[in-house]
């Protein structure tokens, strides 16, 4: 089966009543499963994660774009996470038998519909890019959503669309990536500055040292008042290459060096099975187990439950009638 997965970051995770009418209206389609929705306060940012067909998706981000206009206000935005743009940024993955042309296809047309419907510019990232440094979001986020419209009026391009941010919206950026997972460690008895050495000590380490198990992971350390929690924040971006598991052991071993204790770990957004658990058994009952051990072994319940059910792509799919095979 021909499937997408969009994994839409916006720029919200306050306003509850919003989020609720986005996502109200996204579950209205056919042809896209809403799989979830992870909202951070004091990232000020929710992750959604959705599956469809390829129409199915292009209906549901456009329809996502256009509700973003008229709850969200980058003027008003304040967090602690990056961002350029109400929709900050929408990664589209290919699933099942579609080809990276395919969704290549799909975002051109997706950018070329937010431009002329709603006056957003784009810029294109990861494998929509040209090769060199518009490949990476830090790049394109240079300057936040505040120093946008200086950046925009003194030589940076958007991909499509005229240099000039959208009022409330500003920019957005979106590409075709291979599959990402957004993965915290959490650090006990640590502050911000903690956080900040540590990350970058282990940006040292992926960098110079070439450490195999921080190889194509991003990593930023931030302080959540909210929780009163210090973390070091990752995008891993080939999980079968260099896991979660190989991240958070590294992040354990390099953090004791300095003192710091890592008491457990969270998954923003979903995650594919095997992302955890490499070989799941084909026997249901046992590969709920082999999940549950290492969700135990990741701290996964360090200060928020992990249900399976609404983490794991492939559960929640089948929860909600769609493909059992991604």
């Amino acid at each position: 089966m021909r499937l997408i997965e969009a994994v839409p970051n916006l720029s919200e995770g306050r306003n509850f009543a919003a989020l609720d009418d986005i996502q109200r209206r996204l579950n209205e389609l056919p042809n896209l499963w809403l799989l979830g929705v992870d909202s951070n306060v004091d990232a000020h940012r929710s992750v959604f994660t959705m599956v469809g067909t390829i129409e199915g998706v292009e209906e549901g981000l456009l329809r996502l774009y256009e509700d973003s206009i008229e709850h969200l206000d980058m003027t008003r935005h304040q967090g602690v996470h990056p961002r350029i743009g109400a929709v900050d940024v929408c990664p589209l993955v290919p699933l099942g038998e579609t080809t990276h042309k395919e969704a290549e296809a799909l975002v051109r047309r997706l950018a070329k519909k937010i431009w002329e419907e709603f006056e957003i510019p784009v810029s294109f990232y990861q494998k929509s890019a040209k090769p060199g440094e518009r490949e990476n979001l830090a790049y394109l986020r240079r300057g936040g959503f505040e120093g946008l419209p200086e950046r925009l009026a003194t030589g940076f391009q958007p991909d499509v669309g005229e240099a000039k941010p959208h009022p409330k919206a500003g920019m957005t950026i979106m590409g075709v990536r291979d599959f990402l997972i957004a993965y915290n460690i959490n650090l006990g008895r640590a502050d911000l500055n903690d956080a900040r050495q540590l990350a970058t000590k282990l940006r040292h380490a992926r960098d110079r040292e070439q450490n195999s198990n921080l190889q194509g992971v991003d990593i930023l350390g931030w302080y959540l008042e909210e929780h009163g929690l210090a973390q070091i924040s990752c995008n891993v971006r080939d999980y079968l290459h260099c896991g979660i598991a190989d991240v958070f052991f590294e992040v354990k071993r390099q953090a004791l060096d300095m003192d710091i204790r890592v008491t457990g770990s969270e998954i923003v957004g979903m995650l594919p099975i095997k992302a955890l658990v490499m070989k799941p058994d084909g026997d249901p009952k046992l590969q709920l187990a082999q999940v549950f051990e290492a969700a135990l072994a990741l701290g996964l319940d360090d200060f928020q439950s992990f249900d399976p059910q609404t983490k794991i792509i492939e559960y929640r799919l089948k929860a909600l009638g769609g493909p059992n095979e991604i």
